[in-house]
């Protein structure tokens, strides 16, 4: 996941603008929380 994020950022801050958007630990923290909402509503409706 973190190997992800930090592939975003490179690309997007190789964006010829150079605007992007600040991204810290608790970014990424809301994320790896809502990705576990996802997978329990899965786990929930049984979908696989």
């Amino acid at each position: 996941m973190i190997r992800a994020v930090e592939r975003v950022e490179d690309a997007v801050r190789a964006l010829p603008s150079r605007q992007y958007i600040g991204w810290d630990q608790t970014d990424t923290a809301t994320i790896e929380l809502e990705l576990n909402y996802r997978a329990q509503d899965r786990e929930h409706a049984a979908i696989r």
